[in-house]
């Protein structure tokens, strides 16, 4: 099962999933869109109770002003201050008796429905203290308080009145409990939503590409165990060893079948192993024209079988080269399998050269070629450029992959550019 956990993390790079990235993508933006107005509308909310606390505030200043001939212009026109959002300074002509101040403005209060904490304190400014503070904390609790109380006064020239609504925030916040609850549920909600659909549609995904996955390995499989079978039936009949030519031939025949599946399942189990594998190299002397025509050799069965036309150009400055002889030639082999899968009569030419510093090795088909859309996504494992719902060749997505990592173990680079119904062509930039 861990195998397929790597799948699914694989899986963001398969066309298959186009559908389900542009659901993901269109449900998160409605949404968001969605969460955006529900917030901008309880914006709009909290503001209209903001202006609605602030009209009743200054109505009970403006009816407190009229209460008391004290709180008007002292030493010419001095309008009520603002210095804070909670906080207002009315200028006085005379002392304020702390009784009456606490008993009206509470009074005041509750008649605009304002059950709010409100503190009252009157600043002397030849001190520049307050001479006295009161402190209102609804019906009936008017009480006078300890001018040592932290309250913060504003230096004036002039005696003045403090009002000061010290919970003004929580007040407001505490009149939209249930709009702010909803909204809360809501976002929860909608994020819920988004993360079952997005888990939903991944698994669907996942189990979708894991039967395709197990698909392709039964095909792959089919083929050589059924080439198998019947080689060995033929090399258990009695009179096969009169047949040392026969006998022979399927003795290869089963030979090869079962390198082949050999190499499938070690492909299959390297690239499984782990998201951060990575090949080993031991680099050495490789004579070329050796190296091309072993993989050749290795591939000569199905070459002869799909009737394919090969070509071998080697440059002879490129006689010799350094790398990993074992990876390199299997990557080859990858190169020109595919390039015989893929191609109704196969036409490959196999090209080497020296530039730079640089073996350049070359695999051109005469193919149905790669749309240059799927270039970047050739190389990721598992990935099997789309022809419908079933290939026609099938395979495990994994031998461009392993090709790319033969590559980048040598620090060197791959290319393909291709022409759809004309041919591909991989290039091995192989450093030295």
């Amino acid at each position: 099962m861990r195998s397929f956990f790597i799948l699914a993390r694989a899986e963001g790079y398969f066309m298959k999933i186009q559908p389900l990235r542009i659901i993901i993508f269109s449900t998160t933006l409605i949404i968001a869109v969605i969460i955006f107005f529900q917030l901008s509308w309880l914006k709009k909310v909290y503001t209209y109770e903001e202006k609605e606390f602030n009209g009743k505030v200054v109505n009970s200043v403006n009816e407190l002003k009229s209460q008391f001939v004290e709180i008007k212009s002292h030493g010419g026109p001095r309008k009520i201050e603002r210095p804070a959002e909670s906080t207002y300074i009315l200028p006085l002509s005379a002392e304020i008796n702390n009784d009456s101040l606490g008993y009206y403005f509470e009074r005041i209060l509750e008649k605009e429905e304002l059950y709010i904490d409100c503190e009252l304190a009157v600043y002397d400014p030849s001190t520049g203290k307050f001479r006295y503070q009161v402190y209102l904390k609804g019906p009936g609790s008017v009480q006078l308080t300890d001018t040592s109380r932290q309250l913060k006064h504003f230096s004036r020239s002039y005696p003045y009145l403090l009002i000061d609504f010290p919970n003004r925030s929580n007040y407001i916040l505490k009149r939209l409990d249930n709009w702010i609850l909803s909204s809360f549920l809501l976002i929860v909600a909608l994020v819920t939503l988004l993360v079952l659909l997005i888990n939903f549609l991944r698994q669907r995904y996942v189990i979708r590409f894991q039967r395709d996955f197990v698909n392709n390995i039964v095909h792959e499989f089919k083929t050589p165990l059924a080439v198998m079978k019947i080689a060995s039936e033929v090399l258990n009949k009695e009179r096969i060893a009169e047949q040392p030519d026969r006998l022979k031939k399927y003795a290869e025949i089963v030979d090869n079948q079962t390198r082949h599946l050999e190499q499938q399942v070690h492909r299959i189990l390297e690239m499984m192993r782990s998201e951060n594998y990575k090949i080993q190299v031991t680099p050495s002397l490789i004579d070329t024209k050796e190296f091309v025509s072993q993989a050749i050799t290795k591939l000569q069965p199905l070459i002869e079988d799909r009737k394919g036309q090969l070509r071998v150009d080697i440059d002879p400055d490129a006689s010799t080269f350094t790398g990993d002889y074992a990876h390199l030639e299997l990557a080859l082999v990858n190169l020109i399998e595919n390039a015989l899968k893929y191609s109704r009569h196969p036409e490959i030419v196999i090209t080497v050269r020296n530039v730079q510093r640089n073996t350049i090795i070359s695999v051109n088909d005469n193919g149905i070629g790669i749309e240059k859309k799927y270039y970047s996504l050739l190389f990721n494992k598992f990935y099997r450029v789309p022809s419908g719902d079933i290939h026609n060749e099938k395979g495990f997505g994994l031998g461009l992959n392993f090709v790319k990592k033969v590559v980048d173990a040598h620090k060197g680079k791959i290319s393909v550019t291709s022409e759809q119904d004309k041919g591909t062509n991989f290039t091995l930039m192989i450093p030295q």
